[in-house]
Order: structure tokens, then sequence, then C-alpha cells
């Protein structure tokens, strides 16, 4: 997800992925931020059947009364390969 709003990796970065990681079913959560960038990227590994991707971004949106905006949301999902007996 592209987010706006973060302007520190110490402060800003750190609180959107510790929201994030405390979602059930979220497994990891990145960003990928540089200072000068309007939008920097969230990628969220989670569990589909646990949380959706719209809860997602509505945990972020509510930090700090919407500080950190989501523009943009892509999700790919990723099968589980079948194992032969």
């Amino acid at each position: 997800m592209s987010v706006e709003g973060m302007m520190c990796e110490i402060g800003c970065v750190a609180k959107v992925r510790k929201e994030l990681l405390e979602v059930p079913g979220v497994a990891s959560a990145t960003i990928n931020f540089e200072k000068d960038r309007q939008l920097n990227m969230a990628i969220v590994e989670y569990d589909a059947t646990v949380v959706q991707a719209e809860a997602l971004v509505a945990k972020v949106t509510a930090i700090g009364d919407g500080a950190y905006p989501v523009h943009r949301m892509a999700v790919t999902h990723h099968g589980e390969a079948a194992m032969s007996p």
C-alpha cells in the first residue's frame, strides 16, 4: 500500500509498522521509506482468512487521526503448493 505522511523512520515508520504487526493475521510488515518521498510503500504479508486488506488500510489511516492516508493498495495472493503424499 502507498502511505503518505511518514516523515521519519524512527517515529512514523516505526509506528505504522508496529500498528500493522498488532493486527491478527499479519505475519510481516515492511516499509520502504525514503525521507523526501511523498508516498512510501508498506508491504504487508497477512492471512486473508483472518484479516482483509480493507482492515489493514483502515488501521493505517486511523493512526494519528488520519496522519497517514493510504492512496493505493495492491493485493497479491500467494497460494500454497500442493503436497504430494
